[in-house]
């Protein structure tokens, strides 16, 4: 999926459902969205795009995501009441 640039440096995010929460990388270059389509998704931050496929592991909508301070996992929580490591 491509990303729409809306304005100068502003990007629409596009995903299968609404997307809840996203955190950036510590590196600053990915981030990760959490979508209501209990989904999240690895995002390439200069164009939005995203980076294979979005990635499925919960019965409900990923409300939250966040990356570990290292950059070496990725934490979601889903109405499903779980909170996964990935």
């Amino acid at each position: 999926q491509k990303a729409a640039v809306e304005r100068e440096g502003e990007r629409k995010l596009l995903q299968y459902g609404d997307i809840y929460s996203l955190s950036f990388a510590p590196s600053g270059d990915t981030l990760v969205t959490a979508s209501h389509d209990s989904s999240y998704a690895l995002r390439s931050v200069a164009t939005g795009q995203i980076l294979g496929e979005p990635r499925r592991g919960h019965a409900g909508p990923v409300n939250t995501c966040q990356f570990h301070p290292e950059g070496a996992a990725i934490l979601t929580g889903s109405d499903d009441t779980l909170v996964k490591v990935w």
